[in-house]
This record gives C-alpha cells, sequence and structure tokens, in this order.
C-alpha cells in the first residue's frame, strides 16, 4: 500500500513538473518575424521617362523605418549584365520611395536588397516598360510557361 502511495505522487510531482517545464521553455523561446517588402511599380511604364518605385517595408505586419541600406539593382537581360543600383530613401510609415529612368523598352528585373539586424531579403520583379519586340514576347511566353504556379508577378498597389 505504502507503495502504490509512492507512485502516485511520484506521479502528480512529475506532471506539475512537466507543465512548468513547458511554460517556462515557452517563455524563453519567441517566434522570429522576417522582414517583408511589397515592391510597387506603375501599371504603364515609359522609356525616358520617370518611373515610381514604391517599397513597404514590415517585419509582423508593421512598418519599418530605421533601415540605413535599402537599395534596388534594375537590369534587363538583353544588356549583357548591365546593372543600375540606387538607394532607396525612406518616405513615411514604413515606405521607401525613389524615381528611375530607364533608357529602353523590354522585361526588366527590379531587385530589392534590405537588412534589419539578422533579417535580409532579396526579392526580385519582373516589369515590362513600353512595347516588347517579338522575340520578348516569345520569351516572356516561355517564362510564364516555366514558372511554379504560385508564383506571380503581378503589380503591387
Amino acid at each position: 500500500m505504502k507503495r502504490n502511495w509512492i507512485w502516485l505522487m511520484a506521479v502528480i510531482l512529475m506532471a506539475c513538473s512537466s507543465n512548468q517545464v513547458k511554460d517556462s521553455s515557452a517563455e524563453l523561446y519567441h517566434t522570429e518575424y522576417p522582414l517583408e517588402a511589397d515592391i510597387a511599380l506603375p501599371a504603364e511604364m515609359i522609356a525616358d521617362q520617370e518611373i515610381e518605385v514604391e517599397i513597404l517595408l514590415t517585419k509582423n505586419g508593421q512598418p519599418i523605418e530605421d533601415l540605413e541600406d535599402v537599395q534596388i539593382r534594375i537590369w534587363q537581360d538583353k544588356h549583357g549584365g548591365q546593372t543600375k543600383e540606387t538607394i532607396v530613401p525612406y518616405n513615411q510609415e514604413g515606405w521607401y520611395r525613389t524615381n528611375i529612368v530607364l533608357d529602353d523598352d523590354g522585361i526588366y528585373y527590379l531587385q530589392l536588397h534590405a537588412s534589419l539586424k539578422n533579417s535580409s531579403i532579396m526579392p526580385t520583379k519582373r516589369f515590362i516598360v513600353g512595347e516588347l519586340s517579338s522575340k520578348e514576347l516569345e520569351q516572356l511566353e516561355r517564362s510564364k510557361t516555366n514558372e511554379p504556379k504560385d508564383h506571380q508577378h503581378g503589380e503591387h498597389h
């Protein structure tokens, strides 16, 4: 009988201490939220005219205002790797804005470089300036069929 009583007490103590460990371990670890970006470009862009680039940077849904180094890199496949790099200044409420001018019609790529403490992101967005040649239209169609279904290049506003 005494032995049963000891086992019962041991089980109760183990159950209590198990809950304490779960509670205290949950306090030690917190969820890390990544830096997120929404890149907004005009629906229609024309070569040799200013294009406004807007970037909303957030972490856990909250606007990020204290980034010192927000840059974009823009290139066009047909120019053999020539790129334009621009620092994007902070505007307000998590929005960073700059204007760019692109010389030629065609398919371009914009890559954002932004980092905050331990979180860095480098999303890339494809966009079109002006009219596309038949070769570029072909290239665009081919790339659309090779993309994963959940990958989109739509405009964000």
